[in-house]
């Protein structure tokens, strides 16, 4: 699973924004992730139905523009720079905010350009040198409407029942995709003989509206530990299979699902996490904004839905160690 855009113009066209502006009946936009530092960094865009993203990916060595006219404009997408941006928060209303300059920072041991913005945290900011900068929500130029991704929190007692029910009816599908991952990983596969006694722990379940009423899209992480020895586990730990990814639901009856299994040791080195930043809609299509992040690493991904297909249309490294 380990899965990379300003302008030479003068600073007044530089202000105005969309200087190099699509069509009026193409629709572009640019995504950017929004760090509680308040810098955003760019990682795709869209334009006359095409995805791409045009700024650059975290480097050991980057030289950064010193002024926004400096910045190249091979970095912008299509519709052109904007100073600004409409923030869509994990929490709260959107809001416009504003392009200050350009900062260089680090992200996992190496070094990334981003956009400085008048945003300012309502949470403390951890210092630069956290591998995992936490994220506050999806910036937008254009007139992209973002959905919020509901996450159905276990904390919540009236989210119980909900949650029960989605994982009794997956839970088929996981013992499906846990079978097929045992075959790779060696004498591991020997050491699972309790599948049907092991409980599967729902970990993480979030939602959107799928493209007809009543139906919804589910993304669900879930952990099945099974005890290990010290002999048997290199890590001396659990061996856990760590299950992940998308189901669609018309209430608690299962449609198409397509979900797969990472077979690890407690230390879940390999394992990637996601956090969804935001959902909205192009064309008739439903598409995800999220980062997926690990050890020492992550990632900013669009992913487009069909009705049997999952499709990573941009993935941006975001860094790594």
């Amino acid at each position: 699973m380990r899965r990379a855009l300003l302008l030479a113009l003068s600073l007044g066209a530089v202000a105005t924004g969309f200087g190099l502006g699509a069509g009026a009946d193409e629709k572009a936009f640019t995504l950017a992730v929004l760090r509680r530092d308040g810098v955003i960094v760019p990682f795709g865009s869209y334009s006359g139905g095409n995805w791409s993203n045009r700024w650059p990916t975290p480097l050991v060595k980057a030289d950064i523009p010193i002024t926004l006219r400096d910045v190249p404009e091979r970095w912008w997408g299509r519709e052109g720079p904007s100073t600004t941006w409409t923030l869509w928060p994990l929490h709260g209303k959107p809001r416009p905010i504003h392009v200050t300059g350009t900062v260089l920072f680090d992200t996992h041991c190496v070094s990334n350009i981003g956009l400085k913005t008048d945003y300012e945290a309502s949470e403390p900011v951890p210092p630069p040198f956290l591998h995992h900068h936490p994220k506050d929500g999806l910036a937008v130029t254009g007139d992209l409407a973002i959905e919020r991704v509901e996450v159905l929190d276990e904390a919540l007692p009236e989210m119980t029942p909900l949650r029960e029910s989605i994982r009794q009816a997956l839970q088929r599908d996981i013992d499906a995709a846990e079978a097929r991952a045992v075959p790779s990983f060696g004498d591991w596969r020997r050491t699972i003989k309790s599948r049907a006694s092991t409980p599967v722990k729902l970990e993480t379940l979030c939602r959107s509206p799928w493209l007809t009423p009543g139906t919804f899209l589910y993304y669900l992480e879930s952990l099945r530990r099974y005890p290990q020895s010290k002999g048997q586990s290199p890590a001396g730990c659990d061996l856990v299979a760590f299950t992940q990814g998308f189901a669609r639901f018309t209430g608690t009856a299962a449609g198409h699902t397509n979900i797969g299994t990472t077979l690890t040791d407690c230390l879940l080195a390999s394992v990637d996490y996601m956090l969804p930043l935001g959902a909205f809609r192009v064309d008739g299509r439903l598409y995800w904004a999220v980062q997926w992040a690990g050890r020492g690493r992550e990632r900013y991904v669009v992913i487009e839905f069909g009705d049997q297909t999952v499709k990573f249309v941009v993935e941006t490294p975001g860094g790594g160690c």
